[in-house]
């Protein structure tokens, strides 16, 4: 699939699960993963500066690999920061029908993840030493 065809069905479906159509309602799981990605985002630019990220999977000319925070442990954390905020909004607003949003979502991302890695592997040598010892996006799950 091309990346262009990625990013705006990501953008598409984020905005599917966000668009406020019941009305917000506050729980302590909502307001979990809303905390959970929200600090799993900071602390991820505080490493993967703007300029070094890219929103599409192909890498800029100046990429370099981080491999230290959130790093250390899952490849993609941004992607888990998305994950887990619109999986607050899932459980804010409480609407089944945005549960396919949300499996699409993860599906783009899945797809997303495989392009970046493959372009990561060709321009970093050590990038399948560092894939062996850490999790893709989800901690002991994949």
């Amino acid at each position: 699939m091309d990346s262009r065809l990625i990013i705006i069905g990501q953008f598409l479906l984020i905005g599917l699960i966000a668009w406020p159509s019941a009305p917000f309602q506050t729980s302590l799981l909502a307001l979990l993963l809303a905390g959970a990605g929200c600090i799993l985002g900071a602390v991820t630019l505080m490493y993967n500066r703007i300029g070094n990220f890219n929103i599409r999977p192909e890498l800029k000319e100046n990429t370099e690999l981080v491999v230290q925070g959130p790093y250390r442990w899952i490849r993609h954390p941004m992607y888990l920061t998305v994950l887990l905020l619109c999986g607050s909004l899932l459980a804010a607003y409480g609407q089944t029908y945005k549960y396919p949003c949300f499996l699409g979502l993860f599906a783009l991302l899945g797809q997303k993840i495989a392009m970046e890695e493959r372009f990561l592997a060709e321009r970093f040598p050590e990038y399948s030493s560092y894939r062996e010892g850490t999790w893709k996006v989800f901690p002991w799950v994949w």
